[in-house]
């Protein structure tokens, strides 16, 4: 009988080993092909989009505020934050299907992360605000040169302020220190340039 229940044992322990193995491979596999497909610029910023998302869904739990260290590469246009009406206007236009941004009962704000392709990135994230001719060679833009890459969007349980931090541009790298607060019911977003101390 003893024997019987250290070969149960066995079994569950290798189960779960075999389980945990098989999460780290998906997770390997993920940034893997993100990085073939995106490049490894925009797989690094999807997994700084994550840690934005980590630090309100987990960090703002437990604590009034959290500082996350956000590098942006020569592939990101911008990061947006806003909330439901912001991104209602947008999605009410050309750019329904490019977005993608996660909606639910619970969701209130956006965190959004655009690409950059050329001469786009010079204007504001406002898409209803662009001339008709703009609005359509920005989404012609994202569908037919960026291969696959379209913009990154989280969604949050709480209401957050509109703010547009711009790209580095061509050739450079931005680093911003994102400050995150919760005040009463919605998120506050403030940022300085450089890495969080």
């Amino acid at each position: 009988m003893a024997k019987q229940k250290k070969g149960d044992v066995t079994t569950v322990l290798m189960i779960i080993g075999g389980i945990l193995i098989l999460l780290s491979v998906i997770v390997v596999g993920i940034f893997v092909y993100q990085s073939v497909r995106w490049g490894p610029c925009w797989a690094n910023f999807g997994q700084k989009m994550g840690e934005i998302e980590k630090a309100f869904e987990q960090k703002l739990m437990t604590q009034p505020s959290a500082n996350v260290t956000v590098t942006m590469g020569d592939c990101v246009g911008a990061l947006i934050f806003t909330d439901e009406k912001g991104l209602d206007k947008v999605e009410a236009d050309e750019f329904r299907n490019v977005m993608e941004c996660p909606r639910g009962e619970n969701i209130n704000g956006f965190v959004i992360g655009l690409p950059y392709f050329g001469d786009t990135s010079l204007l504001t994230w406002k898409f209803w605000t662009w001339p008709e001719k703009t609005r359509n060679k920005a989404v012609k833009a994202w569908e037919e040169m960026g291969r696959g890459i379209g913009p990154l969007c989280k969604g949050l349980d709480r209401e957050v302020p509109d703010l547009e931090i711009k790209g580095p541009g061509e050739g450079k790298t931005k680093t911003l220190c994102l400050e995150l607060v919760k005040i009463g019911e919605s998120y506050g977003v403030s940022y300085r340039e450089g890495s969080c101390g």
